[in-house]
């Protein structure tokens, strides 16, 4: 959808998704070898994730994709 309408930072979406769901992968890896548990750094990125992530990037490119006609 971001190539097929021309979002401007496509590339760069791409670049911190991969970025984010390697960090995601990290987590899920220390947890499966139960060499990790809730704690600070986890909450860090998860609170990071939200305000960074979903309030602002996803927000842009929702407004971008509205403006567009992309329901």
């Amino acid at each position: 959808m971001f190539e097929k309408h021309g979002y401007p930072e496509t590339r760069e979406h791409i670049e911190k998704l991969k970025k984010l769901v390697g960090q995601v992968f990290d987590f899920y890896e220390s947890f499966k070898k139960s060499d990790a548990e809730v704690n600070f750094d986890l909450m860090e990125f998860l609170k990071d994730w939200l305000n960074n992530r979903i309030k602002g990037t996803d927000k842009k490119y929702g407004a971008f994709f509205n403006f567009k006609g992309v329901n």
